[in-house]
């Protein structure tokens, strides 16, 4: 088990370990219609999805560390024992871990086209629409 987990960089193993996946996903269909000799159409959709789920699996967890229960203001929702600060020292300033993490974004695409051959000239025109939704939990120490 490392020491440094995402988002932490403390070089002391197994402390901040974060087990992360990071899954993925594209599809995309194509039309073109032939409507005539001098006219087609282009059209199609594109998806894509992507995520970073992090979890601290190391020895600041609160499963992992359960004789570290200190009394909080407020309930502690990240599953990490709170961060110390330490101040006067250059080598060590804070001791502590992140939260679960998980970013999860998704991209829909539709587009089209119209080509049209007038004589010499060939006129296009077309739309593209992009909706982009992306869901992320803001984490930090507790």
């Amino acid at each position: 088990m490392a020491g440094a987990g995402t988002f932490n960089a403390l070089p002391i193993p197994g402390l901040t370990a974060t087990s992360t996946k990071n899954p993925g996903t594209e599809h995309m269909g194509h039309v073109t219609y032939l409507f005539s000799p001098t006219m087609l159409m282009n059209a199609g959709y594109a998806y894509s999805s992507n995520a970073i789920f992090t979890t601290p699996i190391g020895a600041f967890t609160t499963a992992n560390s359960t004789d570290v229960n200190p009394m909080l203001p407020y309930k502690n929702v990240l599953g990490v024992i709170p961060t110390l600060s330490f101040t006067g020292s250059n080598s060590l300033t804070n001791l502590g871990s992140t939260g679960i993490y998980h970013d999860i974004n998704e991209n829909h695409n539709v587009f089209g086209d119209v080509t049209k051959t007038l004589g010499r000239h060939t006129l296009i025109t077309g739309v593209s629409y992009n909706h982009y939704e992306k869901k992320e939990n803001a984490t930090g120490g507790n």
